[in-house]
């Protein structure tokens, strides 16, 4: 009786996913019909780039290829690509297996249904769907669900969305072409606007799009002209929603950012950058903290904590001693005390907002007591550490100096 229960429900589950997620297929006899050359990347409705088809089925996301061949026979359907790295080209095949249906071949990637209604539930389901559309495109859809309930309560996330996907000769793009092992531009017309002579180029977005020439990388727009040249040994885009998009970039094994036109706003001189909110800088064993447009806090601090909840001090530390940094380059002593229940966790609107918690104390900056920071300190700070090295042989505990 059991198994039937599990049998239903996984059924009726089974005949709601596929009914909910088909109705953009349109029926087809000939599945070779959608033979052809195709743009890699989906339409986008908006002046973005879209999901990459290789992405979508390998979940890899490292120079992507521009374009795939979709081939279908009477009993198999393949997707074809170009691969190239460093050493080779190589031409990668990905079978679509699947149920042949009326309106799609349907892939199922993982099925997995526990239902002990109405006391516990989980599920772990991802289909791949790919048909055609109305107007003869090629048309994949991802539907998943990776979610649980307990009694009333759930969690997880499911969804089902479309990918549309059009023929070469239907893209009205400036796009990159591949040509004896390289890679030139390709403007709406079709006609090449450059020869083919990157090693890489990434697809153009807002009239930009990366390059690769002699292991440098730059960016450059739609007639080939440089926005930023290729000088440097990597170069990835940083977007936050809050803050400008800029470049974190490095030459040799030294890092440095970059504005959207190639401007340098942090010099190259870093070990290390990692972003969020704010940008970490790493001088030896010391940090640095950097929000573009704003701040250039030196690297003299041996760690960070985090932010205080208004957004307008950031805890850091030499050694166990804590300071307060601000948006404005000040650097604050700190008055500290241990946490209380009533007042930092029953009360919240007693609380100093520019407060931090780490552990069981308490930071707020003492307003009194502050001085303005000179990038320069970081400069003295790491030669001095370098004499502590040549002496001592090591860098010595901020607590024993």
């Amino acid at each position: 009786m059991k198994q039937l229960h599990l049998k239903i429900v996984g059924l009726l589950y089974a005949f709601l996913v596929t009914s909910c997620a088909t109705k953009k297929f349109v029926p087809s006899e000939d599945w070779s019909e959608l033979n052809g050359e195709y743009y890699a990347y989906s339409e986008s409705e908006k002046n973005e780039v879209g999901r990459n088809i290789i992405s979508l089925l390998k979940n890899e996301h490292n120079h992507l290829p521009t374009s795939f061949t979709f081939e279908a026979k009477k009993d198999s359907a393949y997707i074809y690509y170009t691969r190239k790295d460093s050493l080779k080209t190589t031409t990668e095949r990905i079978p679509i297996e699947g149920k042949r249906k009326k309106r799609f071949i349907k892939q199922t990637r993982s099925w997995s249904v526990i239902p002990f209604f109405p006391i516990f539930a989980r599920f772990d389901i991802h289909i791949l769907r790919f048909g055609k559309d109305e107007s003869g495109n090629l048309l994949v859809n991802v539907y998943y669900d990776n979610s649980g309930m307990i009694l009333l309560f759930g969690a997880g996330n499911s969804g089902s969305y479309y990918y549309t996907y059009k023929k070469l000769d239907q893209v009205q793009l400036t796009r990159p072409y591949f040509e004896n092992g390289k890679y030139g531009i390709q403007n709406k017309q079709g006609q090449k606007v450059t020869a083919p002579i990157f090693s890489y180029l990434s697809v153009f977005e807002n009239g930009q799009a990366d390059i690769e020439i002699n292991g440098k990388y730059g960016i450059i727009d739609e007639e080939g002209n440089f926005i930023i040249p290729a000088l440097y040994s990597s170069l990835f885009l940083f977007k936050r929603w809050n803050r400008p998009d800029v470049y974190i970039a490095s030459k040799g094994k030294k890092y440095g950012i970059l504005d959207k036109q190639g401007k340098e706003l942090v010099p190259f001189k870093y070990d290390n950058i990692e972003g969020d909110d704010f940008f970490r800088l790493y001088l030896g064993n010391k940090l640095g903290i950097y929000v573009p447009h704003q701040v250039h806090i030196p690297a003299i601090y041996d760690s960070y904590y985090g932010k205080a909840s208004d957004d307008s001090f950031i805890l850091v530390f030499k050694g166990e001693e804590g300071y307060m940094v601000d948006y404005n380059g000040y650097e604050y002593q700190t008055e500290s005390a241990p946490f209380n229940l009533f007042r930092d966790f029953f009360n919240y609107s007693l609380k100093d907002k520019n407060e931090v918690q780490r552990k069981n104390i308490i930071y707020k900056p003492n307003y009194k007591i502050k001085r303005k920071l000179l990038i320069e300190e970081e400069d003295i700070n790491q030669n001095t550490e370098e004499q502590n090295v040549s002496k001592e042989g090591k860098i010595p505990n901020p607590s024993e100096k």
